[in-house]
């Protein structure tokens, strides 16, 4: 969904579209499993809350003592609060020549 805002503003010169951290999510029976961020880069995970076999989790992902990512079990506000804060990169339009 991002794409068609990168490319409106690169044919329109708008200011260029401000990007979110990736993002994806899974309804597993009466599991709703939700990621974000850039987990896959992560050295360090600490489970915040929870616990998998309560089917209520909360994972922080970090890189050389950054937050970079999260994943929730059934934990649906604290995911899209995280989400919310971390509006990523601003991308300059890429222009062919």
């Amino acid at each position: 969904m991002e794409e068609a805002a990168v490319v409106a503003a690169a044919l329109t010169g708008a200011q260029p579209a401000v990007l979110q951290e990736p993002y994806f999510w899974s309804d597993q029976f009466d599991l709703r499993i939700q990621g974000a961020g850039r987990i896959h880069l992560a050295d360090t995970t600490t489970v915040l809350d929870g616990s998998p076999s309560e089917g209520n989790l909360l994972v922080s992902y970090s890189r050389g003592g950054e937050e970079i990512g999260v994943l929730g079990i059934n934990r649906l506000r604290d995911v899209t609060r995280w989400r919310k804060t971390r509006r990523i990169r601003t991308t300059a339009p890429a222009l062919a020549a």
